[in-house]
């Protein structure tokens, strides 16, 4: 078969996928990504200033909807392709793990100043499940994103298929 027809016949096998359009016809080892942020200093100042007033005054609790708001700012505003980003989670949710963080960190130096050899087991304990911590919040964070449009269906299909994946090697720790 000449170069020619064995071209023709790679061409004409090529699946065209009309969610797709930036697939390449002809070369499909090249798929061009247009990003694009149309965000505006000014919109992200309001934010920001906000963000920080509200966190001061509040006493930090505040900054759980703080890092909401900036996410979903900047994810609604970054575009692929005429698509844009959406941010899932809840600051509920952030604030209900920052509040567990603290609590562990108060229990960890009250048995350091009153129980040393507690102490030590917590730290030991905080090392041997550093990498199951470090799986959760990598799945926390895969969860809490999408794609807002025809391409959020595959990116479903991505993200079920990752989920036993990355869930399968936390529980391997």
């Amino acid at each position: 078969m000449s170069n020619d027809a064995s071209a023709a016949c790679n061409e004409s096998s090529i699946n065209q996928n009309p969610a797709m359009p930036y697939v390449a016809a002809k070369d499909v080892n090249k798929i061009h990504l247009n990003f694009q942020f149309r965000g505006k200093g000014g919109e992200y100042f309001r934010i920001w200033i906000v963000n920080i007033l509200l966190t001061i005054l509040t006493l930090g609790i505040y900054s759980a909807w703080a890092k909401v708001r900036n996410h979903r700012y900047f994810y609604g505003n970054t575009h692929l392709n005429d698509h844009s980003f959406e941010y899932l989670a809840s600051p509920i949710t952030i604030l209900k793990g920052r509040l567990v963080a603290v609590a562990l960190l108060i229990i960890y130096i009250l048995a350091d100043q009153f129980f040393p050899l507690l102490s030590i087991a917590l730290y030991i304990a905080l090392i041997v499940s550093m990498p199951w911590l470090i799986c959760r919040s990598m799945a926390f964070r895969l969860i809490i994103h999408a794609i807002v449009t025809s391409v959020s269906a595959s990116m479903e299909v991505i993200r079920r298929r990752s989920k036993p994946l990355l869930f399968g090697r936390c529980l391997a720790f």
